[in-house]
């Protein structure tokens, strides 16, 4: 009997549901930067779809997952931390898996960090939602796919050490 490594995790993230992701969150970034707001247009249909997708064994992320994936940015938007749409982003991405709670999560932190190092933003806080998050959803999306990519197709994990243990 011949056993084989656990799949990377990237394997586990389908192309074009990650294409769609990353299209939709492309979408909200723009309008989020744009207006300072992301429509229910775009977020409640992307949210239902996950939900829809779990239910009917499409998507196999861990219910504790999602209970924390919801919990969490609830928690968050009710204390005035996060806009809704953030929120349910969040959710949305809790119920497609870590791979995309993680790259959201580390995406925005970076895209703080260099709104706030940029100068626009000196006086942020996180209450007076001045950063739109949306674009750090993208950027993080982006960064771990093509660093997944790089570690499935044999590039040496030194080349991406951010994230070379995440994907092993």
């Amino acid at each position: 009997m011949v056993t084989s490594a656990p799949a990377p995790v990237a394997a586990a993230v389908t192309r074009p549901m990650f294409y769609i992701v990353w299209i939709w969150s492309l979408m909200s970034a723009v309008q989020d930067y744009h207006a300072g707001k992301v429509s229910n247009w775009l977020t409640l249909p992307a949210l239902g779809a996950a939900i829809i997708g779990r239910l009917m064994g499409s998507l196999t992320t861990s219910w504790m997952v999602i209970v924390l994936g919801i919990a969490v940015p609830f928690v968050l938007w009710h204390r005035g931390l996060v806009g809704g749409a953030d929120a349910k982003a969040w959710m949305l991405y809790a119920f497609l898996g870590k791979f995309y709670i993680l790259s959201s999560v580390l995406g925005v932190a970076a895209w703080l960090l260099a709104a706030h190092w940029s100068g626009k933003h000196q006086n942020h806080t996180l209450k007076n939602h001045d950063v739109p998050l949306f674009p750090g959803f993208v950027l993080g999306l982006t960064f771990f796919w093509f660093a997944s990519k790089m570690v499935v197709s044999g590039v040496p994990r030194d080349y991406c050490v951010p994230c070379g243990a995440f994907f092993v």
